[in-house]
């Protein structure tokens, strides 16, 4: 009889549950079957909106809870409905846009009702979309801070700058150093900043999941590649960076598992998670 030591496993996608090429190994999912079999709850906590990690949840054999928009909600995978949500403030939104705008180094995205909205299509929000395959529209070429302005109940779940890898740290410092406790800056991969209220975040979101299920932060195990995974692998019990997660991350996890293309998620489930 297998047992448990985490009931609960929360599980960034890109750059940890799945490989570089955006596809998840056999290994991690007779894993996760394995984990899930036993009683365990695999919740996917990703940056993704919803209608993109809805899917991928599905097709993991998935039910129960997924944290999207980087714990900005939380949703039923089986029925879709938004079960808890933290979107910006209207200022608070065309403050971070502003403050993007005025960086000549970046494209500003955000999500807005379960989309993804940009002033104009070009390359890289083009790549950006494909990757996550979702649909997005443009705001006709207003600045996304008068998109928001003409209309203030439009309220975003989150803001994010496209860049090249070698300005996104400086984007996310002098970000910081601006907004200041109104929004959190951090890399979800080397070319992403996204930025956040500091109310919703994956920890935050893991936490109302722990709550929702009757569980505590001791219960819980979260494994991240990125930034805007800290603040789970500081929740969890059990804190666990890949490999190729950026330097800060893996500094901060309790342990480092093996890389995304080499099956971190069965390593972990395997080495930490199931007891025969």
């Amino acid at each position: 009889m297998k047992k448990l030591r985490y009931s609960v496993f929360f599980c960034d996608y890109d750059g940890t549950l799945a490989s570089d090429d955006h596809t998840v190994s056999r290994a991690n999912r007779d894993a996760i079957a394995a984990y899930v079999a036993a009683g365990g709850a695999f919740v996917l906590s990703t940056g993704r909106l919803f209608r993109s990690a809805r899917p991928l949840a599905k097709e993991l054999g998935l039910h129960g809870m997924l944290i999207a928009c980087q714990g900005a909600g939380v949703y039923d995978i089986d029925d879709g409905r938004c079960l808890w949500a933290n979107a910006l403030e209207s200022d608070v939104a065309i403050a971070i846009a502003e403050y993007l705008e005025s960086r000549p180094e970046c494209v500003p995205m955000m999500y807005l009702d379960d989309e993804c909205v940009t002033v104009e299509r070009n390359p890289y929000t083009d790549r950006f979309v494909e990757i996550c395959k979702i649909p997005y529209r443009t705001t006709g070429g207003a600045a996304l801070s008068q998109y928001l302005r003409d209309d203030r109940t439009r309220r975003p779940t989150k803001l994010l700058a496209l860049v090249q890898p070698q300005d996104a740290v400086e984007l996310c410092e002098r970000g910081a150093q601006a907004l200041g406790e109104r929004a959190e800056f951090c890399r979800s991969q080397d070319f992403i900043v996204e930025i956040m209220p500091p109310y919703a975040n994956k920890g935050v979101a893991c936490k109302y999941v722990c709550e929702r299920l009757g569980l505590d932060a001791s219960d819980a195990v979260a494994i991240g590649d990125s930034e805007n995974d800290l603040s789970m692998i500081r929740f969890a019990g059990l804190g666990v960076a890949v490999a190729n997660a950026f330097d800060n991350v893996r500094a901060q996890a309790d342990r480092v598992a093996t890389n995304n293309n080499d099956d971190a998620i069965a390593q972990v489930i395997r080495d930490c998670c199931i007891e025969e």
